[in-house]
């Protein structure tokens, strides 16, 4: 029996040694090709050839961001990730890192016993030095990182900052790598969509993927490459670093491109900047595991302003090259793909010149005199036709070129904030800029006649019942003055009746041209907060216009929440109190006029571009509010409330007896417009004890307190563009005036907001759309009329 049982065990034997025969016959014959092409494979190690920039242009094609050449500080990833091992004359951790640090010790322990006489080092001494170089090496390498910090400015903690988004970067490449070496391993057998755990994967949010993790462990040319620690290092950095170069292992300069700002501060808020990849935004990239066209850890990605709109199309592919580890040959290789251009509709020239005028804004002190002041604010030019956006300014401004160096003190100057886009991101009471959007909405509603007259007494009168708190003219402080009698406007000089109206009976165009608050919110009750705020969307406040910049909504009327709905409608009506809007926002009201009851979104990029793409960092996904955002929309106003909106407007600007905008006039084209003096809270600041530090109160929130303004008298230099208009500091206005030109066949609107510009929008915001104007047609946007000829001196 068992003779028999060894007789079967010797049996199966040889057939499992002649199956393995058998088996090896075909890997060494009949596979032999396949599978030695598997082992070239294997040694293969993938290099990744980063991309250009495209170019970002203004609308006469003057580049606005460009890729140039430089120079960076890079360090050999060995260095990046080298840690002290955790006892003396252990190895480092890291197997590559190791073995580097051991060559560059090796070399200088060769080179110290070369300096001795043959043979009169021993094997201990050799030992000793080993350990030495190793201590030196690792202290050489801490203080480079030193070196660094000091010589950009930048704190020892930023540096690891970017040593560890180095080390993330690479980490995830590996994986990328790893798994795209698994799908091909299973694309016969595994389905076609990615499993649910590779995102989490490739992000090192989990390990737990067996067998996926050796594949990863392959090298990639990023193991053994320089990366970049400081970009664009000028040539006193340079010297100093090749200087002691020996000192630094694994440091090099390597020529490179970085992004430059030709314009510098010019048009920063509308360009925008680029920032470092987080982990935010990978988390929900639908390219990730597309190392060519995807983002990694290190990566610059648009964080605002055309380069984040225009992030698909000015991003270019990484070029991909595969080399055998073995003999070092290329074995394939990818060019990399330059990114597209960008064209923008911005004036690069017009914007300069508008910016520049917030530098030097006259304030009014009396009749004779004036201040001239840095003042903060916004304005906005608008082709009415195309929507495009000659300008966009907000001031004050910072360098783009610079804005990683002062980041940091630019986020935390609350005082001036001159990171945020006033144009678009700031949202201020617009005062009696709304009133042609209140008017117009009535007369198209039908509660209110085109040529209906309301009577202005300088109180408003609701039911019978008079209101001499929240409902006066402007008429009335002036009487005051003057010991007059308020009503029916008698400055500057009396309002004389029409179209079968008493004196003091004003109609639509007449309030527009006084600008009279007792009109608008008579109107106002009449339309009710509903009614409002339907017109009031309707012309697109309250909701983000979908330029593709980030921005606010602004507020409409139905946001009130409060026992005096009467006080927040009639207020809302002489745009105070519920209603708040952005000057791009008011540009596009006065585009929407001028093109008779068309609203359209407005733009900033060329024709064609899909900012659909694109969407702005505050608005949530799935808000309707951006998603349904219509091209063109005709409001279907009544032709004659347009006809009544111009003819106002018309006479604000050009009507020296009794406009409120006459500031604005100008002698070579014909505006129209609408002035606002927006009642403004007061600016709050923390208050500080004895120590500089914020006082907290009970719920250890810090204290703000109002900020005593500026006067002409008692100007502060800290924040000159703070100011009140009365002498005891207590009235604080923003300024506005948006308006079109020429007022008979518009081509452009205008808006343009001073903020706490001590004193009315007619006062100071007019000037500036006066200078505007002057700048269209210089920069030959607009001819001079008919008869007329420009001059240098009516420019200046």
């Amino acid at each position: 029996m068992f003779e028999g049982r060894l007789k079967i065990f010797l049996f199966i034997l040889v057939i499992f040694v002649v199956g393995l025969l058998a088996r090896a016959v075909e890997l060494q014959v009949f596979e032999h090709e396949y599978w030695s092409g598997q082992a070239v494979k294997s040694m293969e190690v993938v290099k990744w050839v980063d991309t250009s920039r495209g170019k970002i242009y203004d609308c006469k094609k003057q580049v606005l961001a460009e890729d140039q050449p430089c120079v960076d500080a890079c360090v050999d990833y060995r260095a990046i990730v080298l840690e002290r091992p955790p006892e003396p004359g252990k190895p480092f951790a890291d197997a590559g890192v190791d073995a580097w640090a051991n060559g560059i010790i090796a070399k200088r322990v060769k080179d110290h016993i070369a300096e001795q006489p043959r043979g009169s080092v021993s094997s201990d001494q050799r030992k000793q030095m080993v350990a030495d170089e190793k201590l030196h090496l690792i202290k050489q390498i801490d203080q480079m990182w030193d070196k660094l910090a000091d010589l950009s400015g930048k704190p020892r903690g930023e540096i690891d900052d970017i040593r560890r988004a180095i080390k993330k970067r690479v980490e995830m490449r590996k994986r990328i790598v790893g798994y795209q070496k698994y799908q091909k391993a299973l694309q016969d057998a595994a389905p076609k969509e990615n499993p649910p755990w590779y995102r989490k994967w490739i992000l090192g949010d989990t390990t737990d993927v067996p067998g996926v993790d050796e594949l990863a462990r392959l090298p990639i040319a990023e193991e053994q490459s320089a990366h970049m620690i400081l970009e664009a290092i000028d040539s006193k950095t340079q010297n100093e670093l090749q200087k002691h170069a020996d000192d630094y292992p694994g440091l090099t300069l390597v020529p490179s491109t970085h992004r430059f700002y030709p314009y510098g501060a010019i048009a920063c808020h509308v360009i925008g900047h680029l920032g470092k990849v987080q982990k935010e935004d990978l988390e929900n990239n639908p390219k990730l595991g597309d190392d060519r066209s995807g983002y990694t850890y290190n990566d610059v990605i648009g964080r605002d302003g055309l380069e984040a709109l225009g992030e698909p199309t000015l991003r270019g592919k990484r070029g991909k090259e595969d080399y055998n580890e073995l003999n070092g040959g290329l074995v394939n290789s990818m060019a990399a793909e330059p990114g597209g251009d960008l064209y923008s509709t911005i004036d690069i020239e017009l914007e300069a010149e508008i910016q520049d005028m917030f530098t030097h804004v006259k304030i009014p002190v009396d009749k004779q005199h004036s201040d001239t002041v840095v003042m903060h604010g916004a304005a906005v030019v608008m082709d009415v036709e195309s929507g495009d956006v000659k300008a966009l300014v907000s001031y004050p401004d910072y360098d783009l070129n610079e804005l990683d160096n002062l980041y940091p003190v630019l986020l935390k100057d609350n005082l001036n904030a001159p990171l945020r886009n006033r144009a678009t991101q700031s949202m201020f009471e617009p005062g009696s800029t709304v009133k042609p959007v209140v008017g117009a909405g009535a007369i198209t509603q039908g509660v209110l006649g085109v040529n209906e007259g309301i009577e202005c007494t300088g109180y408003l009168k609701i039911d019978g019942r008079t209101y001499k708190g929240f409902g006066k003219c402007w008429t009335v402080a002036v009487a005051k003055e003057h010991g007059l009698d308020p009503a029916h406007h008698p400055f500057p000089v009396p309002h004389r009746g029409h179209d079968g109206n008493a004196d003091g009976f004003l109609t639509y165009s007449d309030a527009l041209e006084r600008s009279c608050n007792i009109f608008f919110e008579t109107v106002a009750y009449r339309l009710k907060l509903e009614g409002l705020t339907y017109w009031m969307k309707q012309f697109g406040l309250g909701r983000p216009t979908g330029i593709g910049l980030a921005e606010v909504r602004g507020r409409v009327p139905d946001s009130y929440i409060g026992p005096n709905t009467l006080f927040a409608t009639c207020t809302s009506g002489i745009g105070q109190s519920a209603v708040a809007a952005t000057p791009l926002q008011m540009c596009n009201v006065a585009a929407t006029i001028a093109r008779r009851g068309i609203w359209m979104r407005p733009n900033i990029v060329s024709p064609g571009y899909d900012i659909a793409r694109y969407r702005p960092k505050n608005v949530p996904a799935g808000d309707s509010a951006w998603d349904d955002i219509p091209s063109r929309m005709d409001l279907h106003i009544a032709p004659e409330a347009i006809d009544a909106a111009f003819d106002g407007m018309k006479r604000v600007v050009n009507d020296f007896s009794a406009g409120t905008g006459t500031t604005a006039f100008c002698d070579l084209a014909v505006v129209a417009g609408k002035t606002g003096t927006a009642q403004a809270s007061p600016f709050l600041v923390a208050q500080l004890d004895e120590n500089n530090q914020p006082v907290l109160d009970a719920d250890k929130k810090p204290v703000r307190v109002p900020l005593t303004p500026s006067t002409h008298d008692k100007p502060d230099p800290n924040h000159p563009w703070y100011r009140a208009t009365d002498e005891t500091g207590k009235m604080l206005n923003h300024a506005w005036f948006i308006g079109f030109v020429p007022a008979d066949h518009p081509k452009y609107a205008i808006s343009v907001m001073v903020e706490y510009g001590g004193g009315g929008g007619g006062i100071v915001a007019g000037p500036i759309a006066n200078k505007i104007v002057y700048a269209l047609i210089e920069h030959q946007y607009l001819q001079p009329a008919a008869g007329r000829h420009i001059t240098k001196e009516q420019i200046d």
